[in-house]
């Protein structure tokens, strides 16, 4: 990735400098990425060429940069969970998963040098295949013709190799995914179990290698991404954050039912109502979408704590972090061999905070903002 990166930022570099309308283009895919510059959609006939930002674009560049997160990590289809399964079952994980995620985000840093270097040598000699910025035309249509435009078969020969072992990497831990829990449900051999997801998956991608192939691979490419992927995020952070434990904590007190009531209500209603309508009816001021949604957040929690008539540290413990308190200890306490440590609550904080009010409500603003799109 780091040789695809220098050979596409350079051809951009190296790009002829002006256009037919005499705009400077040498390196401007650099300035594409890095957000010092604006990307210029085809003329639309009218002999206005309009300008695509990451400001005023449509929603496809940040979905699909938010779905790659999701892909590459694997969040929402098990794959670390399937990879974690093989470690010790005390093996610290906290350290690992940042690293896992850090990492993650450099190289797809760097990646965006090759993409935005091939788009800026695209647009530079006013090929049209620049303004293929989704997934599937950048890897199948933009890079392609970037190295192939460029006159040299070994680029697009080396392309073409990190893009089939990239593909491999994924299919076998998405397959792993789904090996693992048929295992553990199903108690199968794992060569059982891995004959039957390869062979399925096998048969299945045979239907894009006919004549409607393309079409129905950006279909499923598109709704996988903009939705499923996003609402199986989103399931999986109401059954840790609102659904596990809640029963529990019901049956304690009427006080503890009252206070879980208030929060659930106070948070989600005006949440979804937010996202929906930031989305269809406001879509020139999201942003205050995002300062509703935390005022109404606080005032959920003070609600919440005002019925619970407990101590702070008490509610804190038993409410707010209700689902989440239970999971972020045991990740803590793995972390330094049982021993309570000062960093262990201020994660605690920020991994039930996340799971249980930010990450849904980033989730259902993604989701709205996909069918606002499509709609």
């Amino acid at each position: 990735m780091i040789i695809l990166a220098a050979y596409f930022g350079g051809l951009n570099g190296s790009a002829k400098t002006t256009n037919a309308n005499g705009d400077i283009v040498s390196g401007q895919g650099m300035n594409y990425y890095l957000g010092s510059a604006k990307l210029p959609l085809p003329d639309d006939g009218s002999g206005v060429r309009k300008l695509r930002s990451f400001a005023n674009s449509d929603a496809t560049l940040f979905q699909d940069a938010y779905s790659q997160v999701f892909f590459s990590i694997g969040v929402c289809v098990g794959t670390m969970v399937a990879y974690g399964s093989y470690n010790n079952i005390k093996k610290p994980v906290i350290v690992d998963s940042f690293l896992i995620c850090f990492i993650d985000f450099l190289f797809s840093f760097i990646a965006g040098f090759a993409v935005w270097g091939a788009i800026g040598y695209l647009q530079a000699n006013e090929n049209p295949a620049y303004n293929q910025t989704n997934n599937l035309g950048l890897t199948f249509v933009g890079l392609p013709v970037a190295a192939a435009l460029a006159d040299n078969s070994g680029m697009l020969g080396l392309f073409c190799f990190t893009l089939w072992m990239s593909g491999i990497d994924s299919a076998m831990g998405y397959c792993e995914g789904f090996i693992a829990n048929i295992m553990d449900s199903l108690k199968w051999p794992r060569w059982k179990a891995a004959a039957v997801v390869c062979g399925g998956g096998n048969a299945l991608c045979l239907l894009f290698t006919s004549n409607w192939g393309w079409v129905l691979f950006d279909f499923v490419d598109h709704y996988i991404s903009s939705y499923i992927v996003i609402i199986i995020g989103l399931c999986q952070c109401i059954s840790v954050g609102w659904i596990f434990e809640r029963e529990s904590t019901a049956v304690r007190s009427p006080a503890h039912r009252a206070s879980l009531r208030s929060l659930a209500l106070i948070y989600w209603f005006p949440t979804v109502l937010t996202c929906f309508y930031a989305n269809f009816g406001f879509t020139q001021i999201k942003w205050l979408g995002v300062v509703f949604m935390f005022i109404i957040s606080i005032i959920a929690l003070y609600m919440s704590f005002k019925d619970s008539k407990m101590d702070f540290i008490v509610w804190y413990h038993e409410i707010v972090m209700c689902g989440t308190d239970k999971v972020a200890m045991s990740i803590t306490v793995l972390q330094n061999n049982g021993a309570r440590a000062w960093w262990m609550l201020p994660f605690e904080f920020y991994f039930g905070i996340l799971i249980k009010f930010v990450n849904p409500a980033c989730l259902l603003f993604l989701f709205f903002e996909a069918l606002a799109a499509d709609l």
